[in-house]
């Protein structure tokens, strides 16, 4: 009896001392939370007063909107009619909320990250450090486009000097200009390559949605594309043109 009552005691003692570290745990957390929130509520440049749209989730930031769709349908109603409005989400976070000068602040994560609108300022931040520091999430797509080492995407050092210097005379202001009908004229037959393979690889989906096609014509269905080597031929074209 003496055994079992001590076994009971011990284990009596586990379980208090369980129940007493899951509650400092969830307190410890929900102070975290809070106090996350309400420094992704406030502007992450707030110091310098450059604006930050609303909507940061507490952990994410605005991660959520700026990786999510660029443009959305919305259906208002008024209990009478339904209207549809388009709603496009970087022109509301980088363009509606950014002061005169174009700047708005932002969160990626816990990263505070600029938007800014106008050319010069751009200039000013390329030309200022060739170190990138780029977000992983954001990297991971635009790897899958651009290749493993796009100019946008390389870190600086030698590699980055090498490709900068090749494609250096392409990018003044009189060789753009110039080229611009060029670009133009490449983008339309990349275009029409991209809907003859869209065609040509969605031929049996397009098939096996035949009648919810025709039932609901909003809804065509869809393929997934690789377009890395659209891309890359793009840019050869333009280049080599």
């Amino acid at each position: 009896t003496k055994i079992g009552h001590n076994h009971v005691t011990k284990m009596d003692v586990t379980l208090s001392s369980l129940g007493l570290l899951a509650i400092l745990i969830s307190s410890l957390a929900f102070l975290v939370r809070q106090s996350l929130a309400r420094a992704r509520s406030k502007s992450p440049l707030a110091c310098i007063s450059i604006p930050s749209p609303p909507g940061a989730h507490w952990l994410l930031g605005h991660a959520a909107l700026v990786m999510g769709p660029l443009v959305s349908t919305v259906e208002q109603s008024d209990g009478e009619t339904t209207n549809t409005k388009t709603v496009d989400h970087f022109a509301h976070m980088f363009v509606d909320h950014a002061n005169e000068a174009g700047l708005t602040a932002f969160w990626m994560f816990h990263r505070r990250c600029l938007s800014v609108l106008d050319a010069r300022h751009a200039r000013t931040i390329l030309q200022s450090v060739s170190d990138r520091h780029p977000i992983p999430i954001v990297t991971r797509h635009g790897r899958k486009t651009l290749g493993d080492e796009g100019l946008i995407f390389l870190r600086g050092g030698a590699e980055w000097k090498k490709q900068r210097s090749l494609i250096a005379k392409a990018f003044n202001v009189k060789a753009l200009v110039e080229g611009r009908p060029l670009v133009l004229g490449i983008a339309r037959n990349i275009c029409c390559s991209l809907s003859k393979l869209c065609d040509r690889e969605g031929s049996d989906v397009m098939k096996k949605n035949s009648n919810e096609v025709n039932a609901n014509k909003g809804n065509s269905g869809g393929v997934e594309i690789d377009v890395s080597v659209l891309s890359k031929m793009f840019t050869i074209q333009v280049f080599g043109q």
